[in-house]
């Protein structure tokens, strides 16, 4: 095994306040178009091969909308799975992930 891989895959998960296109477009930027494309397409697990045996699983899950005073706001659950990847990578990736989504506020 190299040095630095994990035995274990690493896994985290959002639900994210966002419906499927506004996510397909992070996906996008994030992992390529054909992720992106899945996504907004509807597809609930999406597979992406990311060199040198890394691979990154998507589960995609649309939630209940959460009501917010006088509307609902979309709820889609993301499960990420990263196998292949060293701790460190893991971690830069899950930071790369956040900002990818990170909105502004005012």
């Amino acid at each position: 095994m190299p040095r630095g891989r994990m035995d274990a895959p690493f896994f985290f998960e959002h639900e994210m306040g966002d419906a499927r296109d506004n996510l397909a477009r992070g996906f996008a930027r994030l992992l390529g178009p054909a992720a992106g494309a899945a996504v907004a397409a509807g597809e609930t697990r999406v597979e992406v091969a990311a060199g040198s045996g890394k691979k990154i699983v998507l589960e995609v899950a649309d939630m209940p909308p959460r009501p917010f005073g006088p509307v609902a706001l979309p709820v889609t659950r993301v499960c990420v799975t990263l196998s292949g990847y060293g701790a460190g990578e893991a971690e830069t990736f899950r930071a790369d992930f956040d900002r990818a989504f990170q909105r502004g506020g005012g």
